[in-house]
């Protein structure tokens, strides 16, 4: 009887101890990181290949797409509708503008083969769809959207973009990009651009996790440079930045308020580092804006012991793009102190509550705003280069 009493009390006793470590990990899937990655969604593109000489295509080239909405030829400025010709005038000056099914003739099988691998590698690495989408997003913000951010060196010996603290421990798939890149080049040489295939490769990434299929236009030439020193906050605003400083950095580059709240939703999936965010329970300020709980998890989880711990932007969906994560930014639960300051200022709350309310409106929303980020400081025509290895100039 007192063996089974001791029993009893040692159960007891481990349960207690199990609930008060609870709130914890109550922001961390059932692995301590994040939720089981699902299986990606069946794509139009059909199943994977495994070699660049099995591809087929089979898709249709000959649509219109109009990334700002509607479907007619004229521009409606009332009811801000463009047709894709206008879209194809926001790249000026240029000798070859951007557009849809740019490899029709040339790479018939481009975008199949980069959907393919992503679709591939991603089964295997969880953290991949979130690593093309932000490599994208510092790509296009520090110098434009032209693969700088690719290069392992140049030519005039300078430190290069990834090797900025912002991208130095974090870039995640260049290895995959450069899968992709061989396979491009064995199926059409010095064809596809670096620039295109992480396009392509983001876009493919978003599709994986949930955004309804979309085009991205293309025609982008690459980079024969890359700079260190171009990666600032202003170009990529920290998340402790004044949110006037972020939107100074969309609008500087063409984008709206709307179109960084759009953007923004990306955080539904991946994860932040906790440097990013283990100041926020000691910084007064930060501390007014944080939930109690998360302020635990931040606190339990980012430790001096334990620095390169990550945490989920989305403790529930965080391998899916869904509302979710708008729905923490009204709730006052966003990881990060940028985010939050987006769901509490009036300038962008209200369209925060919109994309929480509405999650096919914003998923619609998504992928047009993700085009336009596409076209930011693009390299075409005869300028640049197309390179046959990602990580050098020719």
């Amino acid at each position: 009887m007192e063996a089974r009493a001791r029993l009893v009390t040692t159960f007891f006793i481990l349960s207690s101890i199990i609930s008060s470590l609870a709130p914890a990990f109550a922001y961390l899937g059932n692995n301590g990181i994040a939720k089981p990655k699902p299986q990606p969604q069946p794509s139009s593109y059909g199943e994977p290949k495994t070699s660049p000489e099995e591809y087929e295509f089979k898709g249709d080239y000959n649509v219109q797409f109009n990334p700002f909405g509607g479907d007619s030829n004229t521009i409606d400025e009332s009811s801000a509708t463009y047709n894709n010709d206008a879209y194809q005038a926001m790249a000026k000056g240029k000798e070859a503008l951007l557009r849809v099914g740019y490899y029709a003739h040339t790479c018939p099988q481009a975008e199949k083969i980069v959907y393919d691998i992503v679709a591939k590698r991603s089964q295997y690495k969880a953290d991949l769809p979130a690593g093309f989408v932000r490599m994208f997003f510092h790509d296009c913000f520090i110098s434009g959207c032209d693969a700088s951010i690719l290069l392992d060196k140049t030519p005039t010996g300078e430190r290069v973009e990834k090797e900025s603290p912002a991208n130095a421990a974090s870039l995640k798939g260049l290895e995959v990009i450069d899968e992709i890149k061989a396979a491009l080049e064995r199926k059409c040489p010095q064809t596809v651009s670096c620039s295109d295939i992480l396009a392509f490769a983001a876009r493919d990434s978003m599709v994986l996790s949930g955004v309804p299929h979309f085009p991205v236009p293309s025609g982008r030439r690459d980079s024969l440079s890359s700079r260190e020193s171009d990666v600032n906050e202003i170009s990529l605003p920290g998340p402790a930045e004044p949110l006037d400083n972020i939107i100074a950095a969309f609008v500087k580059n063409g984008l709206t308020v709307e179109d960084m709240v759009v953007l923004t939703g990306a955080h539904s999936i991946g994860v932040a580092h906790c440097p990013t965010v283990a100041y926020r329970p000691f910084q007064p300020n930060a501390a007014q804006e944080l939930d109690w709980r998360l302020r635990v998890d931040i606190e339990h989880i980012c430790t001096p012991v334990n620095a390169g711990a990550v945490l989920p932007f989305d403790p529930v969906t965080n391998y899916e793009m869904d509302g979710y994560f708008y729905k923490t930014v009204s709730d006052n639960k966003a990881l990060l102190e940028s985010d939050q300051k987006m769901g509490m200022d009036p300038r962008t709350g209200g369209y925060v509550g919109q994309m929480a309310n509405d999650e096919a409106g914003w998923l619609r929303k998504f992928g047009r705003s993700f085009a336009k980020m596409g076209n930011i400081h693009v390299i075409t025509g005869e300028n640049g280069e197309i390179r046959q290895n990602c990580r050098f100039v020719n």
